[in-house]
């Protein structure tokens, strides 16, 4: 569970900082339109074409769902 934990920490600060702040930065300004709102359906599309991301992704996925699972079923098994 450490290491399972250690990798969704690293998948959850890399999703905020690949599509929170980004956002932000020159590199995503082209995306924008006149009045700043960023197109978040192009931008997944077009970062889910990087094989490495989408595998991440994956990855990360699978992770956090063992990792809550694992948590919320440790939650309710208590003893008396």
């Amino acid at each position: 569970m450490v290491m399972s934990g250690l990798i969704v920490l690293a998948f959850i600060a890399y999703h905020l900082a690949h599509f929170t702040f980004a956002n932000r930065c020159a590199l995503r300004s082209a995306e924008a339109d006149p009045l700043g709102h960023i197109d978040v359906y192009s931008m997944m599309v077009t970062d889910s074409k990087i094989y490495f991301v989408s595998g991440f992704y994956v990855l990360g996925l699978f992770l956090l769902t063992l990792h809550l699972t694992h948590g919320s079923s440790s939650f309710f098994n208590h003893s008396d």
